[in-house]
């Protein structure tokens, strides 16, 4: 079977459309967590975390994440598998090493923010990891959504 150029066309606009999808879904889970985050911490500053990075910043980089999507199912037969095991890798990665980053000056705003990114990290990793190559291969997603 032979893939034309407009299937490819297809494919990747169905990526990165699904990726986009995920990352507005993402957003606005991000932003329940942030404020019921903020909740529980008292005087928690919005330097670092604010609402426009976590709505642009999950958006912009869901976009990002369906074009590696998008080129790893061009690239090879096997790119979901190859995409499942870099972003599942990725957010492991990321969710260690932030344990070590300084954030603030203070210990306390340090610990907070640390627990901040933390959820973040595994909010948008779980969610680039699982979903985005479930709706893509999701016939009713395609047909409903993209």
């Amino acid at each position: 079977m032979t893939i034309s150029k407009n299937d490819k066309f297809t494919s990747a606009y169905r990526a990165i459309l699904t990726a986009v999808f995920v990352g507005i879904a993402d957003a606005l889970v991000g932003l329940i967590f942030n404020i019921v985050y903020r909740v529980t911490r008292p005087d928690f500053p919005q330097d670092l975390v604010n609402v426009a990075y976590l709505i642009f910043g999950t958006v912009f980089l869901f976009f990002v994440i369906g074009i590696i999507f998008m080129s790893l199912r061009l690239v090879s037969q096997k790119g979901n598998l190859i995409y499942i095991v870099l972003f599942a890798t990725l957010t492991l990665i990321g969710f260690l090493t932030i344990g070590t980053a300084h954030l603030a000056h203070s210990d306390i705003e340090n610990g907070c923010y640390r627990g901040m990114v933390r959820g973040l990290i595994l909010i948008d990793g779980i969610t680039a990891t699982v979903l985005v190559p479930y709706f893509y291969t999701s016939p009713a997603f395609e047909a409903k959504v993209v």
